[in-house]
């Protein structure tokens, strides 16, 4: 998230970028920890000038500690997140991604109601493009929703 908005000069009304905010991706299973991402997100942040110099990790319990907000990309991934959560204050960092690019008033946890950015892993390139573009989007939507105050 953090090369992809900054890429786009995602910034909110307020002069904020993602550089004044610590921002980590992990997955929610063990599945692809150490490694590079996969070649299709590769190609498309190649393509929009992104460089991503990440290796896979895995979200723990731990993380709430570390993290003021966390945010996932769909709602399977929320109710792995959820799953881990101590107490309802962890509980409530938890977002979808999603949910910032509708302008909706707080996060929701919803069930499927178009705020899920799919998964591309398995399908053509052109799903890589779209999940770039979902979440570019939602991006720059979430550095309006952090200038205007992160959960406690």
């Amino acid at each position: 998230m953090h090369q992809m908005a900054a890429r786009n000069g995602s910034v909110s009304p307020d002069g904020t970028t993602f550089a004044a905010h610590h921002v980590e991706s992990a997955g929610t299973a063990p599945w692809h920890v150490g490694n590079p991402p996969h070649e299709g997100t590769l190609r498309e942040a190649a393509v929009r000038g992104i460089a991503i110099e990440h290796r896979g990790q895995q979200f723990v319990a731990e993380d709430y500690d570390r993290f003021d907000l966390v945010v996932a990309m769909d709602s399977a991934n929320v109710s792995d997140v959820l799953a881990l959560a101590p107490d309802d204050r962890a509980r409530a960092k938890v977002a979808r991604l999603g949910f910032f690019a509708v302008g909706l008033d707080g996060p929701s946890m919803a069930g499927d109601d178009g705020l899920d950015v799919p998964d591309p892993y398995g399908h053509p390139q052109a799903a890589f493009a779209t999940m770039f573009d979902q979440v570019e989007h939602a991006c720059a939507g979430l550095l309006e929703w952090l200038a205007g105050g992160a959960p406690d």
